[in-house]
């Protein structure tokens, strides 16, 4: 059974090879145009999660960014330690995060976000009794 094309584009595009410059130019810019789209339909949906998220869960998404943020600086930092010359015991190139490891220098800028204080998390649907 042949997979079908889900692409929102179904016309098959000419070769480029045999066409005029201006019509590259026209396939680009219509490229570029839905690529934009793209990126604006995925910042739209990335924004209806995170505020669903908040409705449920106050400063959830805040304490998720906040700990991507020390991940991401984890990371970084075991991957100079690797590139410096540093290599793991079993050569996976995999680390486990030691907590009894010194990451001050790792963590000197990080503040967690503040508690939440008020009302606990509601949902907007209304649960009959």
């Amino acid at each position: 059974m042949p997979i079908t094309d889900s692409s929102p584009s179904s016309k098959k595009l000419p070769d480029p090879n045999f066409l005029p410059s201006v019509e590259v130019d026209e396939l680009l810019t219509t490229l570029q145009h839905s690529h934009g789209l793209y990126y604006k339909m995925m910042n739209l949906e990335v924004w209806a999660i995170v505020e669903t998220l908040d409705q449920f869960f106050p400063g959830s998404w805040g304490r998720f960014m906040a700990n991507r943020k020390v991940a991401m600086k984890h990371f970084l930092h075991r991957h100079q330690t690797q590139s410096s010359g540093e290599k793991d015991e079993c050569g996976s190139g995999l680390h486990d995060f030691s907590p009894e490891k010194d990451l001050s220098e790792i963590d000197d800028n990080f503040t967690p976000p503040p508690p939440e204080t008020g009302e606990a998390a509601t949902s907007a649907i209304n649960f009959p009794a």
